[in-house]
């Protein structure tokens, strides 16, 4: 037997979350022995974990017109497309895409001369020995009606109840012998009992509302302490405000956007693209605050000088690449290779990122051991060890992450998927809550500040990094406790001095 002649087209039409689950169709083609699918995860009524009130039912439905050239009716005898509702027994672990490409379409020659098939002109399910299935015939000769211009339309209106939770597939196959094409219009609608969010995603819905009121709770902290010690207040601490500030923006961004598509079905692009942006926005400010802190930035210098250029170019880049990446990630499926694409250049400015703040950090911790400041000191390798640590829970996490998306995503536990995306929301809120943490504010602030240190054997202050004593932040007193010319230490006066001695 030939499989060659047996094999046609598959045209995996992606499960795009950004269009929703109310699947819109307006003239799409479907060729002759060409399988169009969409597949949606549902919950029935006895095994969800929530239940809308106002209509609690689930269901697949779908309203469509199918259009083609109308034949003389020899041709048109027999001329039928097939609609198929599939449950894919998840069960038994079956991927979709396996599913829809070791499908085929039945002819006479296989009919006759193997026992594959026996129904010619007919779609021959793959990977499913005992498919559950409801199948909708659309009859081209026995339920259409030509219009003027020569075309053939049949109206087909069908509501399907899940029974089961599971994976369920929309396939439409057009399996003639003729070089035809059927044009689809109409719409199809997946609802779950608590509404029009696809069973993988419902789990966003609770994760967000939750996460929301934990940076509600760290954004009403953090605002007391700053309230309480205004006066003393570091820049790094006011950026830390702008990060509390831009994470809680995008967590209820990303709230109400989930909402909105389970109560209508249809995604709103405004509340999608405004996520978007604010959590690119989030992530680069991060970066950035890390790597100033990293570099010593009004610790150990009161600028950056031409560094600070480069930090704000790249910034520039990740927020170019990122975006990029978060666009496909959202409109695309989620074994879409067009995500894994856009995926490596922001893997590239973040290992770039990774390097220059420890490389930066190794420098700023060897200058603070040089120069004896000792809190100081006690902070950044604190912070050293967060950050080992939170790259050492990456990694892992990475690789497990990618081993499990080695695996077709339809064989993943699909109710628990929600997790594998989540995971990174949870390990960046627990690293800024360490940072908050370790930078808290309180009236012994200005110990962490830079300060410029003054040599007797001068006549005018010299500063160790910057120009200017008025760049340094902090109002201690240079007080002579040496004499000759000798220097007073830095340490003494920072670390050391009575009015830091209490942590």
């Amino acid at each position: 037997m030939n499989f060659i002649s047996l094999f046609f087209g598959v045209v995996a039409v992606c499960v795009t979350v950004c269009d929703g689950v109310i699947f819109k169709y307006d003239n799409v083609e479907l060729k002759n022995m060409v399988l169009k699918y969409r597949s949606v995860f549902m919950f029935s009524m006895e095994d969800s974990p929530d239940v809308n009130s106002r209509n609690p039912s689930s269901y697949i439905s779908f309203d469509l017109t199918f259009k083609r050239f109308a034949l003389s009716p020899e041709e048109m005898e027999d001329n039928i497309l097939e609609v198929r509702i599939i449950q894919a027994d998840q069960g038994k672990k079956k991927s979709v895409s396996a599913i829809a490409e070791s499908s085929f379409c039945c002819n006479e020659e296989t009919a006759h001369e193997s026992n594959v098939c026996r129904a010619p002109n007919a779609l021959v399910l793959g990977g499913i020995s005992e498919p559950k299935e409801e199948l909708i015939v659309v009859d081209f000769a026995n339920d259409g009606y030509e219009d003027d211009e020569g075309y053939v339309f049949v109206e087909k209106r069908f509501t399907y109840q899940v029974e089961q939770k599971d994976l369920y597939l929309l396939m439409f196959s057009y399996c003639q012998p003729n070089d035809a094409t059927v044009s689809i219009t109409g719409s199809v609608s997946w609802r779950n009992p608590y509404g029009f969010l696809p069973g993988e995603l419902y789990g966003f819905l609770p994760f967000y509302l939750h996460l929301s009121l934990v940076y509600l709770g760290c954004a009403l902290v953090w605002g007391y302490l700053c309230a309480k010690y205004w006066k003393d207040l570091l820049v790094l601490q006011n950026c830390i405000t702008l990060v509390i500030v831009l994470g809680m923006i995008e967590v209820n961004l990303r709230y109400f956007d989930f909402h909105s598509l389970n109560e209508t079905g249809i995604r709103n692009h405004g509340l999608l693209m405004a996520s978007v942006l604010f959590a690119v926005a989030k992530k680069c400010v991060s970066r950035l605050l890390v790597l100033v802190v990293s570099m010593g930035f009004g610790v150990v210098k009161p600028h950056l000088g031409e560094e600070g250029k480069r930090v704000l170019l790249l910034g520039a880049v990740y927020v170019v690449v990122a975006t990029l990446h978060h666009l496909v990630d959202s409109l695309t499926d989620q074994v879409s290779s067009a995500r894994f694409f856009f995926l490596l250049p922001v893997a590239i400015v973040d290992t770039i990122f990774y390097f220059w703040i420890f490389h930066s950090l190794k420098s700023t911790i060897q200058q603070l051991e040089a120069r004896g400041q000792d809190i100081k000191l006690n902070l950044y390798l604190r912070f050293q060890r967060l950050l080992v640590l939170s790259i050492v829970v990456s990694v892992l996490w990475a690789i497990y992450y990618v081993m499990e998306n080695f695996m077709e995503y339809d064989s993943l536990e699909w109710e628990s998927v929600y997790f594998m995306e989540s995971f990174w929301d949870c390990l960046y809120l627990a690293i800024l809550i360490v940072i908050m943490f370790l930078w808290r504010p309180n009236q012994n602030s200005q110990r962490y500040a830079y300060t410029a240190v003054k040599t007797w054997d001068q006549d005018d202050d010299v500063e160790e990094y910057g120009n200017g004593l008025e760049d340094s932040v902090g109002d201690f007193e240079l007080k002579n406790n040496t004499a000759n010319g000798r220097k007073v230490s830095d340490s003494l006066l920072n670390d050391e001095a009575p009015e830091a001695k209490n942590e």
